[in-house]
């Protein structure tokens, strides 16, 4: 991406974008859940073929439908948000600190060793939802109320 496209997107990322920290329980990790970063684009329908523009560009993502008349490009592999969300750091203004957090968390998932890591990650993850207006009602795990199991001997 040139500079232009990284400042678009990063526009858009502030107007119609989210950055969203998720905790959900899956049976395959160490402690019973997963955190992790995900990236939202959302338009009405009658202009996501922007969402196209803008996965072309991020070389990342799917589009598919949020509500009836709102589609949703998600971006959800890490190391894909990571080169992303690097790059428009510089440009991004109103979310700036949820990209600031969000680089954070995807480091330090990269080093849980034990509970008390785990638990620090998912009280960033807390962090980033709450700079959310909307994640704060609809999150069904926080660091609160996730019930971590002993860690498998993997």
């Amino acid at each position: 991406m040139n500079e232009t496209e990284k400042a678009y997107i990063a526009g858009f990322l502030d107007g119609d974008g989210s950055i969203m920290a998720i905790i959900e329980p899956h049976k395959e990790c160490r402690f019973g859940y997963r955190i992790r970063v995900m990236l939202k684009f959302a338009q009405h329908e009658t202009s996501a073929n922007i969402l196209s523009y803008i996965m072309s560009l991020l070389g990342a993502g799917h589009v598919g439908k949020s509500t009836k008349q709102v589609r949703e490009c998600v971006i959800r592999d890490q190391k894909q948000i990571e080169q992303i969300l690097s790059s428009l750091l510089p440009y991004v203004k109103l979310k700036n600190q949820q990209v600031r957090l969000a680089l954070q968390l995807i480091e330090k998932l990269r080093h849980i060793n034990k509970k008390a890591d785990f638990l620090e990650s998912a009280k960033m993850a807390d962090k980033i939802a709450n700079l959310n207006l909307r994640s704060r009602s609809r999150r069904k795990n926080t660091s609160e109320t996730i019930h971590l199991r002993y860690p498998r001997n993997d």
